[in-house]
This record gives C-alpha cells, structure tokens and sequence, in this order.
C-alpha cells in the first residue's frame, strides 16, 4: 500500500492546503461544515488521515468527477 500524502485529498488527490499538515497547527476545515455525504466517501483507512480539498467538502464534485480527478494526478506523478 502506498503512504497516504496527508497534503493531498483522499478524494481527488488535489492538494488539500491543510493547514494541519503544513505545520499550522490548524486547518481551514476546523471552521467548515464538510457535508457527511462528502465524509462518508473518504475510504475508511483514511479518515483523520487526510484532509478533503475545499472544493470536495463542498459536495459539488461527484464521485464519477472525483475518480478522473485522481486517475489524472496519478498518471502525472
């Protein structure tokens, strides 16, 4: 299994900007509303992990969106 980037969003593979991981001590997600539906998608070994991007706790993306959004980050690595 690969190490999971705590900078990149467990759902796109975009980068999360979180705060947390860049040594903040905090993150922009502590003040947002992150709809459960947009939580229930992150694959369980990565919840608390990883933060979602701004733009997947949004819930605009779909999950169909979010699949080509991480093949393409995976074949640009």
């Amino acid at each position: 299994m690969d190490a999971v980037d705590p900078t990149r969003c467990p759902l796109c593979g975009e980068d999360n900007r979180c705060g947390a991981a860049a040594g903040a001590g905090t993150c922009w997600c502590f003040s947002a509303r992150v709809p459960e539906e947009v939580l229930e998608r992150v694959p369980p070994a990565l919840r608390g992990v990883a933060c979602v991007c701004a733009r997947c706790a949004s819930g605009r993306v779909s999950p169909v969106e979010a699949k080509s959004l991480i093949d393409r980050v995976a074949r640009d690595r």
